[in-house]
């Protein structure tokens, strides 16, 4: 999907954040503002929709040939030590700095990022900005693609309505009982790692993202039990760290 231009600054170039499932375009501007976004299936052909404009850097996430693969020059990735975030492992993947820093660089407190990707990750940093650890297990979509795949259970793509309180009954059907179980999980694992968080840095934000953020920010909004912390949804956190990063490192170079 395309958005068109939000504002009349001249760009400075695109940015590209390559997924496990899909590719993730920016052009942006001096000040590192998101002009437009795009979003494509990396089954699909990934060129930029911005040909005209020079792509500035590049970050990938999952098989590390995909990037060779496309063409992308190696000159031209991040990286990942540029990314300020404190005391943060070497095996951490770029997206997972990107969003922690950059929610903690607007927030300048403490993050719980649940980024609702093919994997589902929770990562936190604390107050000063440093890398507080977290959690990975396998995302929405990607969960029910395994039931499927591995039984005779029906295929499904999202929760479709199941986004109620969790606690609500036990559904009879089989749909909405492997929708319900998954929901539970995730929303499990989000509100485990919330408490943790909250007994080591007491008051902190949520900040849900992803192609999944919206669903699960929902879905964790419904729940009447959760961790008392404030939860946000920010698209494009991730893209928003690199275009960032990207643009303070063209100004040095100029």
């Amino acid at each position: 999907m395309r958005h068109p231009p939000a504002s009349v600054s001249s760009p400075l170039g695109s940015v590209l954040l390559l997924g496990s499932s899909r590719a993730h375009w920016a052009l942006i501007d001096h000040t590192a503002q998101l002009l437009a976004v795009a979003c494509v299936d990396l089954q699909d052909s990934v060129r930029s929709p911005w040909a005209d404009h020079p792509l500035l850097c590049w970050a990938a996430v999952g098989h590390p040939g995909r990037a060779a693969t496309l063409g992308l020059p190696q000159t031209m990735a991040l990286d990942p030590a540029a990314v300020p975030l404190g005391h943060c492992p070497r095996g951490v993947g770029i997206d997972r700095r990107l969003g922690a820093w950059r929610a903690w660089q607007q927030r300048q407190g403490s993050c719980l990022v649940v980024d609702g990707g093919t994997v589902l990750s929770l990562t936190a940093v604390d107050g000063a900005g440093r890398f507080h650890g977290g959690m990975l297990l396998p995302g929405l979509r990607l969960q029910l693609q395994a039931m499927a795949d591995a039984t005779s259970l029906p295929r499904l793509s999202g929760l479709g309505a199941s986004l109620e309180p969790i606690g609500e009954g036990l559904p009879a059907e089989t749909t909405t009982a492997m929708q319900r179980g998954v929901a539970a999980g995730l929303i499990g694992a989000i509100s485990a790692a919330a408490q943790q968080l909250q007994s080591l840095q007491g008051t902190h934000q949520l900040v849900f993202t992803g192609g999944d953020g919206a669903v699960l920010h929902q879905l964790w909004c419904n729940q009447p039990d959760r961790p008392l912390s404030e939860a946000v949804l920010w698209n494009d956190l991730c893209l928003e760290g690199l275009a960032v990063l990207s643009a303070e490192q063209f100004c040095r170079q100029s």
